[in-house]
């Protein structure tokens, strides 16, 4: 019996408003790249992934140690998958895809919906098996890393967690802009854009998380 898929889309646009922080916010933001020693385009560049992030998706309020149990699981379950798919016999496979191929040809009653009927007849297709086993992969994998950008503290706020993850991604462009690290102090021009933004989006950015976002982004595999 199949199952009924769940809602697992992001909700956000493809779209970025390119006006999405408000004139005081950007005036605000500005002032603070004024002590940053970056040249006008970079500030120009800063502030335009700011407004990227102002347009982030919410994560919404799930405990982060409940999204690392649940990440941990899926990355169990997909291990699982991919030997249980090592573990076919050639003749199986090849049933598998005989079967498979066969019903999208057949006429009416479909022995599956249109959609899916749709991927098993594209003849472009290396196989129902063979592009799951990539996908299984890639899902592996972007779970993994998304292990290693959680904080597993039991304790950890879904606020400050997203706050952080600010604070971690203003840092990772500004690495990438300039080739070294934003300063770690509370005090300095980063921690005081980072507080801008973070306000604008209801979140507070104090000392520690400026220090933790940042470490995020330069401590190795992301952990701090």
């Amino acid at each position: 019996m199949a199952s009924k898929k769940p809602n697992l889309t992001v909700k956000s646009g493809f779209w970025i408003d390119p006006n999405h922080l408000p004139e005081e916010v950007r005036s605000d933001l500005m002032l603070e790249l004024n002590d940053s020693g970056l040249d006008y385009e970079q500030q120009q560049a800063l502030l335009t992934h700011a407004n990227q992030i102002a347009q982030m998706p919410h994560t919404g309020d799930v405990p982060t140690a409940q999204q690392c149990d649940e990440l941990k699981k899926l990355v169990t379950d997909v291990h699982r998958l991919q030997n249980c798919l090592n573990a076919l016999s050639e003749a199986t496979i090849a049933t598998l895809e005989i079967h498979t191929r066969e019903a999208a040809v057949l006429e009416d009653p479909y022995p599956f919906s249109y959609a899916i009927l749709e991927k098993l007849g594209d003849i472009e297709s290396d196989g129902i098996l063979s592009e799951s086993w990539d996908w299984i992969n890639a899902l592996g994998e972007a779970a993994e890393y998304a292990l290693t950008q959680q904080s597993p503290s039991r304790q950890a706020k879904p606020k400050q967690a997203r706050a952080r993850s600010v604070v971690a991604e203003l840092a990772r462009y500004f690495i990438k802009m300039t080739g070294k690290a934003p300063p770690l102090d509370a005090a300095s021009w980063f921690a005081g854009f980072a507080g801008r933004l973070a306000e604008h989006m209801q979140l507070e950015v104090g000392p520690r998380i400026v220090r933790s976002g940042i470490e995020l982004v330069t401590e190795p595999q992301g952990k701090v």
